[in-house]
């Protein structure tokens, strides 16, 4: 089936109706609602109109349409499903009737009316992109697949990121949490390309799967602030030989957060004083190597001009003078001199 023509009597697509009608290449929409998976995985689709009749599309229905680069949404849609336009590989726009009532787009992504939720970044955004300081949520899957996204700048008003939010985005290899986020949903990372993260030290929970399968992470740094950690949230990061944490007393954790492996091979690192009470709790006491020293730098050449040496645009890691790892950010510091490190460059710095 190339074409396809739908009458102005019909006032709804089922759940999967064109599923997977991989030679459609255009269809004109006069309905009420679009159901799930309506048209997924309908490969050589390239135009989808859609009349004012429209209501609502629902989570998915376009999901994997790879020909597609741009949708107008019009003003009479009221509600759009998370995913609706996920894994549309070539989608580079978003655009939204002024008029809508919901929904609102800006450089081609969709928000809702006030520009305080993401909903969907278009699949086909390469390079680096900045979320509005407007936006306190990221939309479940908002992300998801945006393999050539290489940064993401998170504003200080974010509260909440959905489910799979970030996931399989492979292109994307370091992110700073702001400090306004205190809940990480689960699957937000889910086999993520991220090879360092920066997590807030206002955290209070790491949701199950969140960082699953992340498989370039070689260290992670727990803040003391966190109370629980969900199932297998570390799971499969394969490359994890660090794993430190500033809480006093270990939080509430199934023994999956991470793997055997990483339990046989990876250092856990505790606050001084902490060891025996680790030792003592599940699932920390699962590793073989428990110690309070200092996650040490291994910096020996600093430079006296911290300005210059380091880009605090970039990712860095910020330790105290007996090399000890304490974030990585200067952000919220005590007054004193620090160490800071950012690939082969380091510098000292005074925070005042």
């Amino acid at each position: 089936m190339t074409e396809l023509t739908i009458p102005t009597t019909v006032s709804s697509i089922n759940d999967y109706a064109f599923s997977g009608c991989s030679g459609l290449t255009s269809v004109t929409l006069p309905v009420t609602t679009i159901g799930v998976y309506a048209f997924t995985s309908c490969s050589k689709l390239t135009s989808v109109t859609f009349t004012e009749s429209l209501k609502s599309i629902d989570r998915d229905a376009f999901y994997s349409c790879p020909g597609l680069t741009s949708v107008y949404i019009p003003k009479s849609c009221t509600s759009i499903g998370y995913g609706a336009f996920g894994g549309c590989k070539m989608l580079l726009s978003i655009e939204v009737d002024p008029e809508n009532e919901n929904y609102a787009s800006s450089d081609g992504v969709l928000f809702n009316k006030d520009f305080t939720t993401l909903v969907l970044c278009t699949t086909g955004k390469k390079g680096d992109y900045v979320i509005p300081e407007s936006v306190t949520s990221i939309e479940k899957y908002a992300f998801f697949n945006c393999n050539d996204l290489t940064s993401i700048s998170m504003p200080e008003t974010l509260t909440t990121i959905g489910k799979r939010a970030f996931g399989y985005c492979y292109g994307l290899t370091s992110i700073s949490i702001p400090e306004s986020v205190i809940n990480i949903d689960e699957e937000a990372f889910y086999d993520c390309g991220i090879k360092s993260i920066e997590l807030p030290k206002t955290l209070y929970s790491i949701g199950r799967e969140a960082f699953y399968r992340c498989g370039g992470l070689t260290s992670i740094s727990i803040p003391e602030s966190v109370k629980s950690i969900g199932y297998q949230a570390f799971c499969l990061c394969d490359k994890l030989t660090e794993v430190q944490c500033f809480m006093q007393e270990p939080c509430t954790a199934d023994k999956t957060i991470f793997d055997s492996k990483i339990y046989e091979n990876a250092t856990l690192y505790v606050p001084a004083g902490t060891v025996s009470l680790y030792q003592a709790t599940t699932p920390w006491n699962l590793f073989k190597n428990i110690t309070d020293e200092p996650l040490l730098s291994g910096i020996e050449d600093v430079v006296a001009d911290g300005v210059d040496a380091i880009d605090y645009t970039q990712p860095y890691e910020v330790y105290n003078l007996q090399g000890a790892l304490v974030g990585q950010s200067t952000d919220g510091l005590a007054a004193g001199v620090y160490i800071v490190r950012q690939g082969e460059q380091s510098a000292k710095v005074a925070i005042r």
